[in-house]
């Protein structure tokens, strides 16, 4: 008889992308059970449940069912390294953007200033739109669970309060755009 490599394989892939069998079933709607089964290699989840495990891995059902990942799946750790470490450049870049006009020993503004800030904005924007455009690419729609939308709805509405209230208030418009950035980028760091 045949080794069922199947049950290794979805508990490697759960693992890898951070979930808990609890987790993994509510972004299926399943029970955490059910779950469960599939690790112990008593059960096989049905077609339809295949289809979502193949969307939220980001892999074929053929490999799962094959229970071997193909080549293409090592490969992406490390541009998920380098799409990491593009993102936090960019954060930072926008971070260091003000710095010009906090350093500012005069009451004007000197034009040097004002293109190093424009800059090191431009710079951090691109990189942040490339590695957001790069990390749709790289994975297809992954499902969410209500929770995790709940989440970022909150974290996403306290950083547009922020952002609102610090450039109505006190005019610091350029801050509080690090202050919405920095809320999106460790919601990414906190999903993982």
């Amino acid at each position: 008889m045949k080794e069922n490599k199947i049950p290794e394989l979805l508990i490697t892939l759960r693992k890898e992308n951070g979930f808990t069998q609890s987790d993994l079933a509510d972004k299926l709607d399943i029970s955490f059970q059910a779950v469960s089964k599939w690790e112990r290699g008593e059960n096989l989840p049905d077609a339809y449940t295949l289809l979502a495990l193949a969307r939220i891995y980001n892999i074929t059902v053929d490999e799962i069912l094959s229970g071997k990942l193909k080549e293409k799946q090592k490969k992406s750790k490390f541009s998920k390294r380098l799409i990491n470490v593009l993102m936090t450049i960019g954060v930072a870049m926008l971070m260091i953007s003000p710095i010009p006009y906090l350093i500012r020993t005069s009451d004007e503004i000197s034009s040097g200033n004002i293109i190093i800030s424009l800059i090191c904005v431009v710079i951090g924007v691109s990189l942040l739109v490339f590695t957001g455009l790069e990390m749709d690419r790289g994975r297809k729609r992954t499902m969410k669970s209500k929770e995790e939308i709940k989440i970022d709805n909150i974290v996403y509405s306290f950083c547009v309060v922020i952002f609102l209230g610090a450039g109505l208030i006190w005019q610091l418009f350029h801050v509080a755009w690090i202050v919405f950035i920095l809320g999106y980028a460790v919601t990414l760091i906190i999903k993982k």
